[in-house]
């Protein structure tokens, strides 16, 4: 999926976010998330708090460095739906190769689509 015209569900939102990460495509991702979206978590023990700009630049040196990121498996569990809000939970598997990501997203409607407003992350060991 590489429509950047905007999400009309949050589970074809969700979809965008998997196939920007899968494919290492910053503009797809930037296209998901809202203007005003947060990103906090933790990476390892090292905490991160602030707007998903670092995200971007990871992503953008990931693909720079032709990153393998195939192996990279993604499972979007728990989609509930509130009107204009949305939560899911995002399980990644091999991240570039390595990282195990656990996502709790926030979404909601504005603008005739969907975008993700808050992202919350933790590193997990293993699959």
């Amino acid at each position: 999926m590489n429509d950047t015209a905007g999400a009309t569900t949050p589970t074809l939102l969700l979809q965008m976010y998997v196939e920007g990460c899968k494919t290492l495509d910053v503009r797809l991702l930037r296209n998901c998330f809202h203007a005003t979206a947060v990103m906090n978590g933790f990476m390892g023990r090292q905490l991160y708090l602030g707007q998903p700009d670092p995200f971007f630049d990871d992503v953008t040196d990931l693909q720079l460095r032709a990153i393998d990121n195939s192996r990279s498996t993604y499972e979007i569990k728990s989609v509930q739906k509130f009107g204009n809000i949305a939560s899911a939970i995002v399980i990644t598997e091999y991240f570039a190769s390595q990282h195990n990501f656990i996502d709790l997203m926030h979404m909601i409607f504005e603008a005739d689509r969907w975008w993700i407003i808050s992202k919350t992350f933790t590193t997990r060991e293993g699959p």
